[in-house]
């Protein structure tokens, strides 16, 4: 088995392709949401330019976008969670550690096979839906059809949260 996908601490380590050709970055941004969104696309640019040759983004309904790869973002708590690569369509979550109260009620409605830890399955099933460009339903036949399609890649972690990474 290869080595989990690295996880850097983006700006204080630079940014970098792991050999999949996918980069994981953690960004802390103790500021107000707003606010936060707006660093993260700046940052995003900034990590665009110099990991996929491109400054160009363009916001959908489902993240920005760049021409010259894929994009995957997902905040918790003060961090913001960037996947980048050139060649695979990807998705990424991170999630806290610490089960919501609601999880029953998640689990019966989002995650029906569900066993374990309730935040790696989680952040897996997002990462995916992401991956996917599929949004937030609840489980059904043809949605958990549609999840199996995507490879969930080993990564480092960071403590408190749960990190997955999906790959199609």
């Amino acid at each position: 088995m290869s080595a989990p996908l690295k996880l850097f601490n983006w700006p204080e380590r630079p940014a970098v392709l792991e050999a999949g050709g996918i980069a994981l970055l953690l960004c802390e941004l103790n500021l107000p949401r707003v606010d936060a969104r707006q660093l993260a696309r700046k940052r995003l640019r900034e990590l665009c330019a110099q990991l996929l040759n491109s400054t160009e983004l363009t916001e959908t309904l489902q993240g920005p976008v760049c021409p010259t790869g894929y994009i995957s973002l997902s905040y918790a708590g003060n961090n913001l969670l960037i996947g980048l690569s050139r060649d695979v369509k990807l998705g990424v979550d991170i999630v806290a550690a610490d089960p919501p109260p609601e999880t029953g009620a998640l689990t019966r409605l989002y995650l029906p096979a569900f066993s374990g830890n309730f935040a790696l399955a989680w952040a897996q099933m997002e990462a995916c839906s992401k991956a996917l460009g599929l949004p937030l339903t609840e489980n059904s036949r043809e949605r958990s059809r549609q999840l199996a399609c995507c490879k969930i890649i080993p990564c480092e972690q960071t403590d408190g949260y749960q990190i997955a990474v999906a790959v199609i």
